[in-house]
């Protein structure tokens, strides 16, 4: 996977900070020519999305990647997503579901770890993929939580453990200007499904739009 970088945001990046903290303003926000970094700033499926690194599930491994001014600012998730090498995401997924089908859910065990350009360790999971939480093709991880009434007939969900960042699992909501670190370790390897490419991808949480 190519690696991009910018050596600079000049005006664009000044207008960034401005409007960065205007409500709405993220919305219209050039994002992609803003991001500094490794890997592929796209949108796509409605999600902003970094593809970062193929990760070569099938052998001990690790390697990080840099991210810098990452945005916009809502929840971001960090995993593992299962691209094919032909065809279409819809044809890994059983029909009439979003369940990704069983044999294109890697068995490797990952471990990913995020810090800061401080070296403080915004998050730290690690697990077998199949444990992982899966939205369609993509895996990350979930913290520690749990759904409680909040009034009669109403439901809310909250979270335990939230770290710096509001990390939260694999979740966290970056800084415009953090410099950010997130290495994965592949723990224990198992073969690569069939007619895909496992990336280290970091996009934006289903809900955050």
């Amino acid at each position: 996977m190519n690696v991009r970088r910018h050596e600079g945001v000049g005006t664009k990046g000044i207008t960034a900070i401005v409007c960065i903290s205007l409500s709405g303003c993220s919305l219209y926000m050039p994002w992609e020519a803003l991001y500094v970094g490794d890997g592929e700033y796209r949108k796509d499926r409605g999600t902003w999305q970094v593809r970062l690194l193929e990760i070569p599930l099938d052998r001990s491994a690790s390697k990080c990647a840099t991210l810098l001014n990452l945005g916009p600012d809502w929840e971001w998730t960090v995993g593992v997503r299962v691209e094919p090498t032909g065809g279409t995401v819809d044809q890994m997924v059983e029909i009439g579901t979003s369940h990704l089908r069983k044999e294109f859910v890697p068995q490797a065990s990952v471990a990913l770890t995020l810090s800061d350009e401080s070296n403080q360790t915004i998050f730290s999971v690690s697990g077998p993929l199949k444990d992982w939480t899966w939205n369609w093709n993509y895996a990350y991880r979930d913290g520690r939580g749990e759904e409680y009434q909040s009034a009669p007939g109403t439901y809310r969900f909250r979270r335990f453990d939230v770290g710096p960042d509001e990390s939260w699992g694999s979740h966290f909501t970056p800084r415009y200007s953090a410099r950010y670190s997130l290495c994965y370790t592949v723990e224990r390897p198992a073969p690569i499904p069939q007619g895909t490419v496992p990336l280290l991808t970091v996009e934006t949480h289903p809900g955050s739009l």
